[in-house]
């Protein structure tokens, strides 16, 4: 197993004396990543193991007899345990340190927030960024590649694996198990998260009874990418009530498998009022669900699930991701928004370059704007060279390859 680039920030919360909890879709490497920590120095127990969740219903002190106050206690899939917080809790306040694995946020990050509040740092595991199996020491980098798009921080020997290895990841995405596979068992691997989780374990999750309207409403959010999402039209195409609609998108937001960008405005509680755009956490899990796209939709989900990888993998805020349509239709792809700085990225899949790229952003400058110290402006293609115009940046996407 090669090393995670979030690795460095969770062993930093447990030197400072802070329990983890780990969370993330299955298969994005919790498990791994927790023992890989733990190495020899730890414990672990997990709750898909029916007579664990039954001897803690019973007796939640049981947990104080298999944890070591020595070592890091690992609690894989604590989702299924909801009587086991304030136990944790109890330990952790005489000196008993934790790494929790959550795959479904539901009910999870409230419950964590309520009775573990200050003992626990919550940290998100997303699917591998690209490259992060091939650049082990990534980490070490000063400044992030999405903030420092410069040739200074490309690395010619990572520039040329990447144009050999787009195409690869496009099509099967970053789960790590992935990693040294032939394409065929790539294929049966997605097949089977796809049977497996999507269509099993989400649904026992969240009570979800209507299985083919689900399917209808994952389908039809994958065709949707780019475009912002009208609820009671997404309810309509899948033969559901508004309300069950909403339900679902709100399972498969809290259980890892898409995330939302919700429109930039300048006064933020307009931006709960308005529509959001969807997208998929990692870009293989989209195309196991055999759903035909638009390359251009493809490339724009991959392109912005990588940013909030590295957003993640920074320690930075990954909630502060908009994207901006003015009331004429002028549309930008995506927005990072920091404390004195904004963040412009056009995504387009041509090679070339044209000064048409950047016109949206040139009348989003002409708007009265926040007063950000800094405002940065970039165009992500897959051309090679890296040029400015007008203090727009073209950047190639290969540039980011296994850069964090």
């Amino acid at each position: 197993m090669f090393k995670r680039w979030i690795e460095k920030l969770i062993r930093q919360d447990l030197t400072q004396n802070r329990s983890v909890l780990l969370v993330g879709s299955r298969r994005v490497g919790k498990t791994t990543l927790a023992k890989m920590i733990g190495v020899e120095n730890s414990t672990y127990h997990t709750f898909d193991d029916i007579d664990l969740q039954s001897a803690i219903k019973l007796s939640p002190k049981y947990l104080e007899q298999i944890c070591d106050q020595r070592k890091v206690n690992i609690l894989d899939e604590v989702q299924k345990a909801h009587d086991l917080l304030d136990t944790v809790k109890l330990l952790i306040d005489r000196g008993y340190s934790f790494i929790l694995t959550g795959s479904s946020a539901l009910h999870l990050l409230e419950n964590v927030s309520e009775t573990l509040a200050g003992r626990i740092r919550i940290r998100y595991l997303p699917s591998c960024a690209w490259g992060e199996a091939s650049n082990p020491k990534a980490d070490d980098q000063k400044e992030s590649v999405i903030t420092n798009n410069s040739m200074e921080a490309w690395d010619p020997l990572l520039f040329q694996h990447a144009k050999s290895d787009i195409n690869v990841f496009l099509e099967y995405g970053g789960f790590p198990e992935l990693v040294g596979k032939s394409h065929q068992e790539k294929k049966d691997i997605l097949r089977d998260y796809r049977n497996t989780y999507l269509q099993r374990d989400i649904l026992e999750l969240t009570n979800i009874q209507d299985v083919g309207a689900f399917q209808g409403l994952v389908a039809a959010l994958a065709q949707s990418i780019g475009s912002t999402v009208n609820i009671q039209h997404l309810a309509r195409e899948s033969g559901l009530s508004h309300v069950t609609a909403k339900k679902y998108l709100h399972a498969l937001e809290q259980t890892f498998i898409i995330f939302k960008l919700m429109p930039y405005h300048f006064g933020p509680a307009k931006r709960f009022l308005k529509s959001s755009k969807y997208y998929f956490a990692d870009i293989g899990m989209l195309n196991a669900l055999n759903v035909r796209i638009h390359e251009g939709q493809l490339f724009e989900n991959f392109v912005i699930a990588e940013v909030k990888k590295r957003l993640i993998i920074n320690n930075q805020d990954h909630d502060a991701m908009f994207f901006y349509k003015s009331a004429k239709g002028a549309e930008i792809d995506l927005l990072v928004e920091k404390e004195d700085e904004l963040l412009l990225y056009e995504i387009k899949m041509s090679k070339s370059i044209s000064g048409k790229f950047s016109r949206n952003i040139k009348k989003f400058e002409a708007t009265p704007l926040k007063p950000y110290s800094n405002l940065q402006k970039f165009i992500i293609y897959q051309g090679e060279a890296f040029t400015e115009d007008e203090g727009v940046k073209y950047i190639p996407i290969q540039s980011w390859y296994g850069l964090v």
